[in-house]
């Protein structure tokens, strides 16, 4: 929905799910969708959290937002990350 929201607004939406190529390095389709990027939404949920690959993509995005003015906007859609034992479970499923 928020998408096609978006895309009903004007913008081009990148979602990395429909666009990737199977076999393809993340790491560079990361960092070239950061580079490309005029304004990243980045949608936080509990499994977000729980992604060293979407950890790598907020922080390219954090940083390049301070380089070249991209605008880097986290929007939460699950709110159980605020629930008190989070960072227990979260540590127990990293490690």
């Amino acid at each position: 929905m928020i998408k096609n929201k978006l895309v009903e607004a004007g913008f081009y939406v990148m979602i990395d799910a429909e666009i990737m190529v199977a076999g393809k390095d993340i790491k560079s389709f990361i960092e070239k969708c950061v580079r490309k990027s005029d304004f990243i939404l980045s949608l936080v949920s509990r499994n977000s959290l729980l992604s060293a690959w979407v950890a790598m993509g907020s922080m390219l995005s954090f940083f390049d937002e301070k380089l070249k003015k991209t605008r880097f906007t986290p929007c939460t859609i699950d709110s159980s990350f605020f629930e008190r034992y989070f960072v227990y479970n979260a540590l127990d499923h990293i490690g």
